[in-house]
């Protein structure tokens, strides 16, 4: 999708599929999905994601931070669940992030948390 769309604006950028390693590489923008699904929250989540996603790419806790001390980038944008925003938020300024900021979504959750160094 992100490359649909990056074709469909004429955006030219490098995308990037792969793990921390990825975001250690020293990119400009670091934009990351990681799973962010607690264990015991995948039975909330709506069929179509629950039945349909692997579940290594819904369930994890922890990926945000450690991506965030993996990261070398100028701007670390990391999806998040809402119950992590805050914890995430205070660990980018931890590791020396600066302007953090955390987004909601349509829905009112927070569940966007970036930063910039």
């Amino acid at each position: 999708m992100a490359r649909e769309n990056a074709e469909r604006t004429g955006l030219a950028l490098e995308l990037r599929t792969g793990g921390v390693e990825v975001a250690g590489e020293g990119w400009d923008l670091v934009v990351s999905n990681p799973p962010y699904v607690a264990p015991e929250e995948l039975d909330t989540l709506q069929p179509e994601i629950r039945d349909w996603e692997p579940g290594g790419a819904l369930v994890g806790d922890g990926f945000q931070q450690e991506l965030a001390r993996a990261a070398r980038t100028e701007l670390l944008v990391l999806e998040v669940a809402p119950r992590q925003a805050a914890a995430v938020a205070r660990e980018l300024q931890e590791l020396a992030y600066d302007a953090v900021c955390i987004t909601r979504d349509l829905a009112g959750r927070e569940r966007v948390v970036e930063g910039r160094r």
